[in-house]
């Protein structure tokens, strides 16, 4: 498990603006794409496809189904 406690010398009130800076230039990011998203997955951390595979998999095949509605029809196949 990783350890999300707030470093010494650090205060809540720090933290908790970090935090908000950091949602923001992730939405940020996710706004420079039509389809772009930001979501905070629960009980995942850095290494979300371990923690949760089947969110992952679920956005690639969003992804696909996206680029293939996109696409010249048949250049695209779409795995189920």
């Amino acid at each position: 498990m990783i350890d999300q406690s707030i470093p010494k010398g650090i205060t809540q009130q720090l933290q908790d603006q970090r935090t908000v800076m950091w949602e923001q230039m992730h939405n940020e990011i996710a706004a420079m794409s039509t389809h772009g998203v930001n979501e905070i997955v629960p009980r995942a951390g850095h290494l979300i496809n371990y923690d949760r595979p089947e969110i992952v998999i679920d956005a690639i095949r969003q992804t696909l189904a996206i680029a293939a509605e996109q696409a010249a029809p048949g250049s695209i196949a779409v795995p189920k």
